[in-house]
């Protein structure tokens, strides 16, 4: 069965934000704003960011609430965690193949 559910922003008292805060451009665009958000700038685009990843992991049984899995995606921005995989994902993309990470 699927179970379908809908959130809001405010109801994880993250504000609501206006469609062309969160809107994007091209690749180097989302790029950029995708760093300046593991980089800790706070915004609609980090909001929107914390809200997917805790319902992606309160999905993958990672997390018991929305709540928890937004905290944990916060952490991980705000501890440098997140930056340090996106940078290691780039390396890894550009190691020749069967190179070891």
């Amino acid at each position: 069965a699927v179970n379908t559910f809908y959130v809001h922003p405010s109801d994880f008292m993250l504000p609501k934000a206006q469609p062309q805060a969160l809107k994007g451009g091209d690749v180097s665009e989302n790029a950029q704003i995708a760093r300046r958000i593991l980089a800790g700038e706070r915004g609609a685009p980090r909001d929107i960011v914390l809200l997917n990843a805790g319902v992606s992991m309160l999905i993958a049984g990672v997390e018991a609430t929305v709540t928890e899995g937004i905290a944990r995606a916060a952490a991980a921005i705000d501890e440098g965690r997140a930056a340090a995989v996106l940078e290691k994902l780039a390396q890894m993309s550009h190691a020749p193949t069967g190179a070891e990470a």
